[in-house]
Formats: structure tokens, sequence, C-alpha cells
């Protein structure tokens, strides 16, 4: 299959970049005996692709990892270092956009959605964490564009409506391979409007 990849595209592979990624569940042996047929050396543990891992495990250790992520931008800025503006541009263009794509794609928890608002919202504000400073205006307030606002997204909204616009896809394109592996998976009863979550 690959060779035929290599014919059909013009690429070759490169075997000592290249890594395989097995399930759990996956004998050793079997997996050294495919490492061997594909010639390859590294096997993908720790993975990742776009920010987040490429195997899912349990959906907190995803929570926990675009938390640290947001974390690990913000902290450390004091208010001497950046104006308002400089703030509001942080916060816009990293601070909200690092969970984008997994936003696109899982139902983050509005638990989750609030930590980060709360973040950037002390952040705003510049308070460090052993400082107690006042909140002149309300997160609410602030995610507006209009009325004193600055525009800051309300993350469990934009999370819903990523999720929507997947949705929209998959009703417009019900022949696409996505959506027959979703409608295999999950859609028995014959329409993806109506199919039932499953277990897990």
């Amino acid at each position: 299959m690959l060779q035929l990849y290599e014919a059909c595209s013009g690429q070759m592979i490169n075997k000592e970049k290249s890594s395989i990624l097995f399930s759990k569940n996956t004998k050793v042996q079997e997996r050294r005996t495919f490492m061997d047929v594909l010639e390859l050396t590294q096997e993908a543990t720790n993975a990742k692709y776009l920010g987040l891992p490429v195997y899912m495990g349990d959906p907190k250790s995803i929570y926990l990892l675009i938390l640290k992520r947001v974390w690990k931008q913000i902290q450390g800025w004091k208010e001497k270092l950046l104006s308002k503006v400089g703030k509001e541009t942080l916060i816009k263009a990293i601070a909200q956009a690092i969970p984008s794509y997994a936003m696109s794609y899982f139902d983050l928890t509005k638990s989750l959605c609030d930590e980060i608002n709360s973040m950037i919202c002390r952040f705003w504000w510049a308070q460090q964490d052993k400082e107690r400073k006042m909140h002149w205006v309300s997160w609410d307030v602030m995610s507006k564009r209009e009325k004193g606002g600055l525009g800051f997204r309300d993350l469990h909204l934009f999370n819903l409506a990523m999720l929507a616009r997947q949705g929209w896809r998959l009703v417009q394109n019900p022949d696409s391979l996505c959506a027959q592996v979703l409608m295999a998976k999950y859609g028995s009863s014959g329409s993806l409007l109506n199919a039932q979550e499953g277990p897990g």
C-alpha cells in the first residue's frame, strides 16, 4: 500500500522520520512484526497533531492539556509590560485561539470554558496568583461587541457553534467518508439528526 502511494504521488516516504501508532491492545510481537515489515524503527507514543495528542484517551487529559497551554501563554505577563491593547491582542490572537481546533471536534465542558475565561479575565485585570484586584466590568459585558464590550469570545458558545458547523457538514455531505463512518457507528436509526450517543 505504501509503495502504491509512492508510485501514485511521486513522493518518497522517509522511514527515518516516520513512526507508527498502535492500539494499546496490540501485542508486543505483532508490533515488532509490523515495524519490521514496514522498516520503521520508531513507535509514536506521545505524538501530537495541531497541539492535541494523536491517541485520545480520557477526555480529561485533553482538557488539562488545553488549560496548561492557555496558562503557559498568559502567565508571567505583568501589567507594566503590556498595554491594554497588547493584552487584548494576546487574549484574542493566542489565549482564545488555542482551544479552537479542539472545539471543532470535542464538546468541551462548560466548566472548562468558564475556567479558561476566568484565567483570561484575571490576566486582563492584572491579577496575579497572590494579588486580589477589582474586576470593574463583568466578563459578560466584556464579551459583547457593543455597549462598552471588547468582543472577547464566549468559549462555550463558540464551542457549540463549531460543533454545529461540523454537524451541518455531515448533513450536507452524507456521502463523505467521515459521515459514512459516523453513521456506521452511531446512526442505527438511519438519520444523522436522530443518532444516539453510544457508550464511551
